[in-house]
């Protein structure tokens, strides 16, 4: 099964971060505690650990971003695995025929 990693909080108040470089690409094979990602907040940066092994899916946002808190940053699972991003587009509805 596909795991996210999400954009954690780093501080009480925090409610977003800058995505400031990617350590790993897509398609690496990472190890558990593995820096994937460095992060700055207001007032520090830090690097976020793996809490998964396997390889990385899809990296969805690019260094650079400012991510909100619980936000999926990436996508870690093993090659060739199908998995949906939560919260992707709903397919459109149709339109409701115009009243006469």
């Amino acid at each position: 099964m596909a795991n996210f990693i999400l954009m954690p909080q780093m501080g009480v108040s925090d409610e977003s971060a800058v995505l400031s470089q990617w350590l790993v690409k897509e398609g690496d094979k990472i190890e558990l505690e593995q820096p994937l990602f460095s992060m700055e907040t207001g007032k520090s940066s830090f690097e976020e650990l793996a809490k998964y092994a396997g390889t990385v899916l899809k990296i969805v946002i690019p260094a650079g971003e400012e991510v909100k808190v619980g936000e999926v940053v990436a996508v870690v699972g093993e090659p060739g695995e199908k998995y949906e991003l939560p919260g992707a587009a709903a397919p459109a509805a149709e339109a409701a025929p115009a009243a006469a």
